[in-house]
């Protein structure tokens, strides 16, 4: 409970501090909350190191960053076109994370692919000629703030000790939602 708290407060603290800085400095970081929010999420479940899931996230990231690059130069502006964009990008991450064998949590790469949805389709559907530029600048307004919730919530989260064991073991505690995770020889 004290760790909610915590982590809540520090994260409302960067979240204002990332506007307030972003108004100052002309950064255009746009959506505080939305990154930050993703950032936290990010650091929040546990599944082994942090390093798995930013790197997780960072690749899916990146794998829709390349659909909106094939989808901008390649793909008819049609629902024909977005299906076959959308279609790559969860084929891409569903194959690098299981050919990694549960070390990169797909949930993570799934994340990064939507942070970047969110915080640049409005944009591409606007302007899908300004690709480029304005997919770097939604590309760093997203990620600032993702850095910083990422930052707070795995210096405030459990110590890898009191993680919850989801590969192949039984958890310590029960899980924070109140589901627990059974292992094989357990029945609901």
């Amino acid at each position: 409970m004290v760790r909610t708290f915590l982590t809540g407060a520090l994260l409302a603290v960067v979240g204002a501090l990332a506007v307030f800085l972003s108004e100052w400095l002309d950064l255009g970081l746009w959506s505080a909350l939305f990154g930050a929010g993703i950032g936290a999420v990010l650091g929040l479940i546990p599944h082994r190191g942090p390093g798995w899931r930013l790197l997780a996230f960072l690749i899916g990231l990146v794998v829709a960053w390349l659909g909106y690059a094939i989808r901008a130069s390649a793909l008819p502006d049609s629902a024909a076109g977005r299906a076959i964009v959308v279609v790559a990008v969860i084929v891409v991450i569903t194959v690098v994370c299981g050919l990694a064998g549960g070390r990169l949590p797909f949930w993570a790469g799934l994340l990064g692919a939507c942070a970047l949805t969110g915080a640049y389709e409005s944009g591409y559907v606007a302007a899908p000629y300004n690709f480029l530029s304005e997919s770097i600048g939604a590309l760093s307004a997203l990620l600032v703030p993702v850095a910083l919730g990422f930052l707070v919530a795995v210096l405030t989260s459990a110590t890898p000790d009191e993680e919850l064991v989801v590969l192949g073991g039984v958890d310590k505690e029960p899980a924070p939602s109140g589901l627990a995770i059974l292992s094989e020889g357990e029945k609901a």
